[in-house]
């Protein structure tokens, strides 16, 4: 008899397939945020590009510890495997998001590990109390929480997001509000096979955006900053000259040789504003 199309679709080699489509998708996101770590690691950026690269690492051994799972003859994890792969993949948009809000507001160290003990300890605490359908149920809660809170920032601040880059808030808006239907959809629909197709896939495109979002955004803000840092220096730079001018017209009438210094010194720092605009 011939295979029916749903035994065609859904079948576990399937998903490990799925399910290896997004650790490359995710290891791409890690190597380019961890490249901008190590070149902006003197900025006050290195943070936001630390913690976007310890993000998509978790993401990744969540999505290596579900592999394992699946296929327990590879390395047997034990019964709690699925849930230290959904904890380890709830955890990698709570960093990612970490970073995003650091865009609108400081986030202290304190927060960042209180907020991260406290996603770990939850679902465990129901998987000890309740079972293991209940600590699922716990970190779904825990990705809306992520979602919606992200979703709700972004909302809150779309003039300054828009003021970097339209484009880049459209995307934000894309990857939070379809990441949250899906994650209620599955607490509908997660026993549904074809649901489970159509969520592996769209889980791999939103990574997809969210890597294209991150990067849009800090691109848009590095040229950003870099126009207004050239208008400031300008600005500095004609005041420099102004002043050149004038000390010497003062030296020309007086014949002092102060107001020579006076300019001589106003062209040097003249000359190192100068550097600094061909640097940008």
């Amino acid at each position: 008899m011939l295979m029916t199309i749903q035994q065609m679709l859904i079948t576990e080699g399937t998903i490990v397939l799925y399910l290896l489509v997004l650790t490359l998708v995710q290891l791409t996101g890690f190597f380019v945020f961890f490249n901008y770590f190590v070149q902006f690691r003197k900025t006050v950026k290195r943070d936001r590009f630390l913690i976007y690269s310890i993000g998509w690492m978790t993401g990744i051994f969540g999505t290596a510890t579900f592999l394992l799972y699946l296929k327990p003859e590879i390395l047997d994890l034990g019964s709690n495997a699925f849930l230290l792969a959904s904890i380890l993949l709830v955890l990698s948009p709570l960093f990612i998001g970490f970073g995003i809000v650091s865009y609108f507001t400081s986030v202290t160290k304190n927060q960042f590990f209180l907020t991260t003990i406290l996603f770990i300890v939850f679902p465990v605490l129901c998987m000890l109390i309740f079972g293991r359908s209940e600590a699922s149920l716990a970190v779904d809660i825990e990705t809306i929480l992520v979602y919606a809170f992200l979703l709700l920032i972004g909302i809150i601040n779309r003039e300054k997001v828009m003021s970097y880059s339209k484009i880049s808030y459209f995307l934000f808006l894309i990857g939070t509000s379809i990441s949250l239907i899906m994650v209620v959809a599955t607490m509908v629909w997660g026993n549904d096979q074809y649901f489970s197709l159509l969520y592996f896939g769209i889980t791999n495109w939103i990574n997809v955006i969210l890597i294209i979002f991150l990067i849009h955004l800090e691109h848009s803000i590095s040229l950003y900053d870099t126009f207004l840092l050239k208008d400031k220096y300008s600005h500095d730079l004609a005041n420099r000259m102004q002043k050149i001018v004038g000390f010497l017209d003062l030296a020309m009438l007086s014949n002092e040789v102060a107001n020579c210094q006076e300019a001589l010194q106003e062209v040097v720092a003249a000359n190192d504003l100068l550097l600094e605009i061909r640097k940008l």
